[in-house]
């Protein structure tokens, strides 16, 4: 009997799946009308509360797949069709819902801790650590244009037998400067290695003690020697350095913000001082998988500030609809306890197709480490935006009257 596409195929039937803590197999069956209705392969949906990832197989003979890295101990939403040539496409949805088990904890650490460790003492506030990450990186990691982060590592340190929580402060590099410690203090060291994109860290390294120099009689000033990572009351990011300042796209996200160039197109806007500059860009279209995109700032301390001032530019093309927001993430909080500072609607932010600057105020956690995140969501399936954002600024304190008219002011009263 020749199998025909006049309609769309039956979705599969008998759809079964058996999960593990980083991965998810399914089998199925074909349509019972296979033998009729000519079914070309099978579309797997997948994600955490909606299935926005998707997966094409070919061949109606398949009747299973397996999907890996999967986060431990999460649930997730899968949805499976049959599809062929026919008007539609696709057949009716199969949904389920299932929970990956539990990661055992001698599965917990992939990694090796980072070792070799030297901590040197350069004044009474400020020690340099290095250390050597026993695998080296691949070719394929840390892809910069993309902003996506594959591997850092977390330094926390704080003064021997105190009883206050660890500061923190991320990098990308083997090397460190911690600065604005207390002079004459023996502080403890501890380092691991994270690969955000795969769910991998790495125990924490042996501790290792330094004790900073006395409280110097006159105050010291240090040239070209200060690398990306510091705790400081001032963050800035023009995007211009190919480390992205250390910025990264949530690699799981439907959609990456891209470091662009205003020079490689003629349609893209300069940058703000006109030059062949850099920015960072999220872009979705029509399609209801690309749903948003989030964009990471590295972990910043403001010492002893409760308060906190962020400046940035945007430019959003006329077309765009959807969301921006501004939210604070606490180091060790999951995403879902990100504190919104700012939202607004793209199509209500200031005039489009130029630079637009937006200032956002927060009260702020003392003397706890933070990031700070920058999403772009639709607000409608079928909606579509492209916006560009440059010219990061932060600092702990409040924000100062440039006498600017700015868009919108975001006050957060959250800790």
């Amino acid at each position: 009997m020749e199998k025909r596409e006049y309609r769309v195929p039956d979705p599969p039937e008998n759809v079964r799946i058996k999960t593990k803590s980083n991965s998810a197999t399914l089998w199925w069956d074909p349509p019972s009308t296979a033998g009729e209705i000519l079914v070309r392969g099978y579309t797997i949906s997948y994600g955490i509360e909606t299935p926005s990832k998707k997966i094409v197989i070919e061949g109606v003979e398949t009747n299973s797949f397996t999907i890996n890295d999967l986060k431990s101990n999460i649930t997730y939403v899968f949805a499976l069709n049959s599809y062929n040539e026919a008007d539609g496409e696709d057949s009716e949805k199969i949904l389920l819902t299932a929970k990956t088990a539990a990661m055992k904890k001698d599965q917990f650490f992939k990694l090796p801790a980072p070792s070799d460790i030297s901590v040197t003492a350069i004044s009474s506030r400020d020690v340099d650590v290095s250390w050597k990450d026993t695998i080296p990186e691949s070719r394929e990691e840390n892809k910069l244009e993309l902003g996506i982060k594959k591997r850092f590592y977390l330094i926390h340190y704080l003064p021997v037998g105190s009883k206050q929580p660890p500061k923190k402060l991320s990098t990308e590099k083997t090397r460190a400067l911690i600065t604005n410690l207390n002079a004459g203090t023996e502080y403890q060291i501890m380092i691991r290695t994270i690969l955000p994109n795969k769910n991998e860290e790495s125990p924490w390294s042996s501790k290792v003690h330094i004790r900073t120099a006395p409280e110097e009689s006159a105050s010291l000033t240090y040239q070209n020697s200060v690398p990306e990572s510091v705790v400081s009351l001032e963050e800035t990011c023009d995007f211009e350095p190919i480390h992205l300042c250390d910025f990264f796209s949530e690699s799981t996200a439907p959609l990456q913000f891209r470091r662009q160039s205003s020079s490689s197109d003629p349609s893209l806007p300069k940058s703000r001082e006109e030059n062949a500059g850099h920015f960072m860009v999220i872009q979705s279209t029509r399609d209801p998988a690309e749903k948003y995109g989030r964009l990471y700032s590295p972990v910043w301390t403001f010492d002893n500030s409760a308060t906190f001032c962020l400046t940035f530019w945007d430019y959003i093309r006329k077309d765009s609809f959807g969301f921006l927001i501004v939210s604070l993430l606490y180091e060790g909080d999951s995403i879902n306890m990100a504190i919104p500072i700012y939202k607004k609607k793209l199509e209500k932010i200031g005039g489009k197709d130029k630079w637009h600057k937006i200032l956002v105020k927060s009260k702020l956690s003392k003397n706890r480490s933070f990031q700070v995140i920058f999403e772009v969501r639709k607000s409608a399936a079928r909606q579509r935006f492209w916006v560009a954002i440059d010219d990061i600024l932060a600092h702990g304190g409040h924000c100062p009257n440039d006498g600017l008219r700015y868009d919108s002011l975001a006050t957060g009263n959250y800790f």
